[in-house]
């Protein structure tokens, strides 16, 4: 393995030797013939290419234990468990009531009468006497208003 490590190592040093062999031949050092060189860069190029894509190895999964993989199923088994308990069912299932005593059925209606009776009362006018006292200041204000 390189100094640089991996792919991006390679191409560095590549290009690194590109860049050394075009620097010689400016300066005048051993001149290789130009057609040469270029097949050679080519080929190169083409090398650093093929390595840019060729594909990656997949990376290994992670070894999970027996145990670690028994909590998961467990887990999703509680998760499915509690959302069918308190959300699937009482939505899509509701428990069907259960019919009522006689005596509780009696004891409710007795019940419901006597609020309908104390609304009545409620809504009944007051008697004439205390509406006029009640509207006696209102209807004459005076001067002031």
């Amino acid at each position: 393995m390189n100094k640089l490590g991996g792919v991006p190592g390679e191409i560095l040093e590549e290009g690194g030797s590109f860049v050394k062999t075009a620097a010689s031949q400016i300066a005048g050092g051993k001149n290789k013939p130009v057609a040469d060189a270029a097949v050679a860069n080519k080929k190169a190029e083409e090398e650093i290419v093929k390595k840019m894509y060729e594909p990656s190895s997949p990376a290994p999964a992670p070894a999970q234990s027996q145990e670690s993989l028994n909590e998961e199923k467990e887990k999703a088994e509680l998760r499915q468990k509690l959302h069918d308990e308190t959300y699937y069912n009482p939505t899509f299932n509701p428990p069907k009531k259960q019919e009522e005593r006689p005596v509780e059925k009696v004891e409710r209606e007795k019940q419901e009468e006597m609020q309908e009776l104390q609304k009545k009362e409620e809504e009944k006018t007051p008697p004439l006497a205390v509406q006029r006292a009640a509207n006696k200041t209102e209807r004459f204000p005076g001067t002031s208003g």
